[in-house]
């Protein structure tokens, strides 16, 4: 999956998946609070944002429980929380401005005013509209509409309430540094249209199919398929966990595929339920020999390529490359590394010195200073540069985007800016599973 991105949490995500989606089950079926499942839900939402699509499952299973008293004061708890929303909503809608201008990062020149101040309005709106529509339900239900009644219960306040709490528990830095968070959030918001082929197409509904297949492998993917329909049959006869199970593994998918930012680990929160539907997938095939026939091609090719995965540790490019320079490069020697992260780059053997471009491994520095400092560089540069494709490629790969940088990279590769290649790293054929940022491609270029 995301093995070796650095500072991100993917195994505590799969976990406070499963958690989220097993406790919202037990409550659906009366065997757990609601209180819990919001607890759950912020933890995993605190952990990396895309899981927030899990309260679409956790929703479901609010309703989908049998009603009982508790229910009749639900209207008021969600007429209040939506009251609340509303005045925050239209603070910041009204004083988006005034918010806007305290949101600034270390480097006052990443996050732009402008991209500050549509983030606090998009916002406010979308606090406004949640807020809205809550005080609509609470009227409607108070009023007696019956469909209103089973949405306005007062689970759905007391899980946002504990969400918020799970959430800010995950992210203390939320209340302690207010600020600084929401301008860490303006800054992702104002990036999703900067780079990474966000500006392209629309929407990533089929290469997030192909992200699935290498995260589950294409076995697992295709006995999942089959219990989403398996999951949805028995839905409609009123099997409650079916149907959350279902909405668990759909909504990240839906979420992270609506945008045009392709990355496999955003699709982490659905992995838990496709291995539970891939479970059910299988065990609604007739025979018992097809069903272990099908289990065992199912686990065999997950071990296979967990195992696969496992070994790219050990003969990763990074390791190639570092023994490469201990060999070829000379002691003494200044090596410069183009990169955003070092750690994307092999880790240099002892007596050589690594001094990281500046300007260049900025992956969001303003075009003209990028342009400005490439064309100095061949003068400047050491006699040995290393290149990492957990950097260029992103800028290869989208060369529209920032074509400064693309010109950049492609000249080096081609041995056409004062370099040439003096040797490649990086694993290839089957025995190198997809994945990201483990055994990227390592590039040693000499100055000609």
């Amino acid at each position: 999956m995301n093995l070796c991105h650095f500072a991100t949490p993917e195994p505590w995500l799969l976990l406070g998946t499963a958690a989220t989606l097993a406790v919202a089950v037990a409550h659906a079926e009366g065997r757990a609070p609601a209180t819990f499942v919001g607890l759950f839900l912020g933890l995993t939402a605190s952990m990396k944002y895309t899981a927030a699509a899990l309260v679409v499952p956790v929703l479901a299973a609010v309703w989908l429980r049998d009603l009982d008293a508790r229910d009749r004061r639900g209207p008021a708890w969600l007429g209040a929380l939506g009251l609340a929303a509303l005045a925050l909503g239209l603070a910041l809608v009204l004083g988006g401005g005034a918010l806007a201008a305290r949101l600034r990062l270390e480097d006052v020149r990443l996050l732009h005013p402008e991209s500050a101040l549509r983030f606090t309005r998009r916002l406010g709106i979308g606090v406004l509209s949640a807020g809205t529509l809550a005080v609509a339900l609470s009227a409607f239900a108070g009023a007696g509409r019956p469909w209103a009644l089973r949405l306005a219960r007062r689970e759905v306040a007391v899980v946002a309430l504990a969400a918020v709490a799970g959430f800010a528990a995950g992210s203390p830095f939320v209340i302690v540094e207010p600020f600084r968070f929401l301008s860490g959030l303006a800054f992702n918001d104002q990036t999703r249209f900067e780079y990474k082929g966000l500006t392209g197409t629309g929407t990533s509904f089929v290469p997030y199919l192909g992200l699935l297949a290498d995260g589950l492998t294409g076995p697992m993917l295709a006995a999942a398929a089959v219990g989403l329909l398996v999951a949805a049959g028995r839905a409609l006869r009123q099997e409650r966990a079916c149907a959350i199970v279902a909405l668990a593994a759909l909504s990240p998918y839906v979420l992270v595929a609506a945008s045009a930012h392709q990355a496999l680990r955003f699709l982490a929160p659905t992995f838990p339920p496709a291995a539970w539907l891939a479970a059910l997938g299988l065990s609604a095939l007739s025979g018992l020999r097809v069903r272990r026939a099908a289990a065992g091609l199912v686990l065999t090719r997950a071990a296979l390529g967990s195992l696969l995965l496992v070994r790219l540790f050990y003969v990763d490019a990074r390791r190639q490359a570092a023994r490469w320079i201990d060999e070829h490069v000379p002691s003494g020697a200044k090596v410069d590394l183009i990169s955003n992260v070092p750690g994307y780059a092999p880790t240099l053997p002892p007596g050589r010195t690594l001094r990281v471009v500046p300007t260049l491994s900025r992956e969001m520095a303003p075009a003209d200073r990028f342009a400005e400092a490439a064309q100095r560089y061949p003068a400047e540069a050491s006699d040995w540069l290393v290149l990492t494709a957990s950097y260029y490629e992103r800028f290869l790969d989208h060369p529209d985007q920032q074509p400064e940088r693309a010109q950049f990279f492609r000249a080096l590769l081609d041995g056409r800016a004062g370099f040439e290649v003096a040797a490649r790293f990086r694993q290839d054929g089957w025995r190198r599973p997809p994945n990201e940022f483990l055994d990227p491609e390592i590039v040693i270029l000499r100055k000609k």
